[in-house]
């Protein structure tokens, strides 16, 4: 079950972070000369936090913001549920970070931080879920603002 957080939570960072380097080519290769383009893309990228960090609700507002992208807005807007999905995405991340740094006992700002859910398969499989409805809708919501920012549907 330990292993099962810790693999959700990394496959959801990596699908996060390879979306946003497919927004970053989207939008750099649009602009000329390719070697501005470049640096478009290295600046949309520099200090990006899904590089140094779990897919946290305040990583990937600050990393899609870069797009002129309110991500957690927009998800609410887009689906109410997404308010869960947040409080329960900061969870994952925490039990992640407990389990992968064998932060047992839990300190009190972790324990907070987990309040209401339980370390548990059951539990584990509801934030697969989860991620899973954030990935569609995080990827429709970036390509829909790429859309409208350079003229054509990014992928």
């Amino acid at each position: 079950m330990d292993a099962y957080i810790v693999a959700v939570a990394g496959h959801f960072q990596r699908f996060c972070r390879s979306l946003h380097d497919e927004a970053v080519a989207a939008a750099a290769n649009q602009v000329t000369p390719a070697s501005i383009g470049k640096l478009l893309g290295d600046r949309l990228s520099d200090g990006r936090q899904l590089d140094r960090g779990n897919a946290r609700p305040a990583a990937l507002q600050a990393d899609f913001r870069r797009f002129d992208i309110r991500l957690w807005d927009d998800l609410i807007q887009l689906d109410g549920r997404n308010r869960q999905r947040h409080q329960q995405l900061d969870q994952l991340n925490a039990w992640r970070n407990a389990v992968a740094h064998q932060g047992f006992p839990l300190s009190s700002s972790t324990a907070m931080a987990v309040a209401g859910s339980a370390r548990t398969l059951r539990w584990a499989r509801v934030c697969r879920g989860n991620c899973a409805a954030l990935a569609q809708q995080i990827d429709s919501i970036v390509s829909l603002h790429l859309t409208s920012l350079i003229g054509r549907r990014p992928w």
